[in-house]
């Protein structure tokens, strides 16, 4: 009923469109308020039963390329009864500004959250005071959904310790159970409402995924009459990739993609990160990613029993059919491809694209849509879910009337954007190296996955003309790249220097240099 009075843009679409003038006429028309304060309760009665539940669940690393293989029950509890996105993408590859993207429906350079660093933005007070308090379950609460999160949330989150309680819940929450920092699966604190709480290495009851189930399960035993949101982010599969005892054993001839660009020697048509040597991986390294990837699909199992169950106690409870379920991922992972071994952060199509699955009242079933949609999209999709008009500054698009059989997604070009990061101390085993260079992997003669000029701007289009990706790298070289995935689908050969004329290239810079600085509305024109 408040939603008009804290949240101006925002215009509710159900039937309870009376609730804002009934909580602006009260204060002034004492004389009408009992018989405006019934039709006010008729509304909420009638908005409430009607209105839908939303679950968004989001893995940690899960990629697009063999990433589902292990859910096959997801696939068809999801993906058979709902709608399927193969072209979805991130417009960040990593895992804190993904996150903020999807809370927020906001590119990177909107919220100000480049990398997993504190000093990268991640939950920084800068986040906290001016952009946590816009994320999208603000709105859903302010309409009276019971709003409830279990998870993984930004890695730094529960860190940064010039704070007077590191376990604050933030807003728009009213049940609330969060991970200090990144992903793991035993030996972990979490904050329940506020409190740190510690789980230990039993096997049975301290198993983060499970935890995280068994939490979304009581919850929704508990019968509220009010429509609940929830989101759910499992550590899975990232690392350590510690699997439950019962997975242990599984997919033991199982091996990781062998697309065309896997452990491909890499020449100078890419910057100077995948250059680095070993290139082409050595065997022993290559059965290494294999194990990798054995890894993360038997922690990836433990989700999949986690939809089986959640989906199992809305039939149970009839309250399936009025609950939208989507399922994705804060972005890829490439292993093995341009012979960089198991990471993110870089802007090809293994670390951008993500599974994005949707069921729900209203929604066809077992169909794939082809259209181009974003992480970003999420945000504004969840707001047209629940009968709320998205608000004009979120960058993405609701998803909701494509789902609904009403017009295509207009989207033919969006950014990729990316702020490298960088540590002292980057992997045991390896040398010290000073701070420009992170993520270097003992396993791969100390191979680098990222750098602070591992920053770039892409410009990414995908429609029935065109499927490019132009990307400009803020290193020493100012290098830059362009594939034409139409005839050359793993981005093997770089056009830049070769097929682009003046004007091509010009015309290029000149839209990225849009869309760098795009906001709302502006990012969804040049085909955007």
């Amino acid at each position: 009923a408040v939603a008009r009075h804290f949240y101006p843009n925002v215009t509710q679409k159900h039937g309870a469109r009376c609730l804002p003038p009934c909580q602006t006429w009260l204060p002034r028309q004492p004389e009408m308020c009992s018989a405006l304060k019934l039709v006010c309760v008729c509304c909420l009665i009638r908005w409430i039963s009607s209105s839908p539940n939303i679950i968004l669940i989001v893995t940690d690393d899960q990629d697009n390329l063999k990433g589902m293989h292990p859910m096959s029950k997801t696939m068809e509890l999801i993906g058979r009864n709902g709608v399927s996105f193969p072209n979805t993408f991130v417009s960040t590859p990593l895992c804190c500004p993904s996150r903020s993207s999807i809370l927020t429906g906001l590119y990177q350079h909107n919220h100000d959250t480049y990398n997993n660093s504190l000093s990268g933005g991640c939950y920084s007070a800068h986040w906290r005071r001016h952009v946590e308090t816009r994320t999208f379950v603000n709105y859903l609460r302010a309409i009276n959904y019971v709003t409830f999160y279990a998870g993984k949330y930004l890695n730094e989150y529960g860190k940064d310790h010039s704070m007077s309680n590191t376990a604050q819940m933030p807003t728009g929450w009213d049940w609330w159970a969060a991970l200090q920092g990144n992903s793991v699966y035993y030996d972990y604190n979490l904050s329940i409402n506020g409190t740190w709480h510690h789980y230990g290495h039993n096997e049975t009851s301290d198993y983060l995924t499970t935890v995280i189930s068994n939490m979304a399960l009581d919850f929704i035993s508990s019968g509220r009459e009010r429509p609940f949101f929830m989101m759910l982010a499992p550590p899975a599969p990232h690392s350590p990739r510690t699997p439950e005892r019962k997975y242990k054993s599984l997919f033991k001839n199982e091996s990781a993609l062998r697309s065309p660009n896997f452990n491909v020697p890499v020449g100078k048509d890419k910057h100077w990160l995948m250059r680095q040597s070993p290139s082409p991986l050595r065997h022993n390294e290559v059965m290494f990613v294999d194990e990798v990837y054995r890894e993360r699909s038997r922690t990836l199992l433990s989700v999949d029993d986690m939809v089986t169950n959640i989906t199992t106690l809305l039939r149970e409870r009839n309250i399936l059919n009025n609950t939208y379920i989507l399922f994705t991922s804060d972005h890829g992972y490439h292993l093995g491809q341009f012979s960089m071994p198991t990471d993110k952060r870089l802007p090809y199509e293994s670390d951008i694209r993500v599974p994005l699955l949707i069921r729900g009242p209203g929604l066809p079933q077992n169909v794939t849509i082809n259209d181009t949609v974003m992480n970003i999209d999420l945000a504004p999709t969840i707001l047209e879910m629940a009968g709320l008009k998205p608000p004009q500054w979120m960058d993405g698009q609701s998803l909701l009337p494509r789902l609904r059989g009403r017009g295509a997604v207009t989207r033919e070009r969006f950014l990729v954007e990316y702020r490298g990061e960088g540590a002292a101390h980057t992997s045991p085993g390896c040398e010290a190296r000073g701070s420009q260079v992170a993520n270097c992997v003992a396993e791969f003669d100390c191979k680098c996955q990222d750098s602070r000029n591992n920053t770039y701007s892409c410009l990414r289009e995908l429609s029935s003309r065109k499927n490019t990706l132009f990307c400009q790298f803020h290193d020493a070289e100012n290098y830059t790249e362009f594939y034409n995935l139409k005839t050359d689908p793993y981005q093997l050969h770089n056009l830049y220097w070769r097929s682009c004329s003046k004007v091509h290239r010009e015309a290029n810079f000149q839209a990225l240099d849009y869309f760098k600085v795009c906001s709302g509305a502006s990012c969804h024109r040049l085909g955007a």
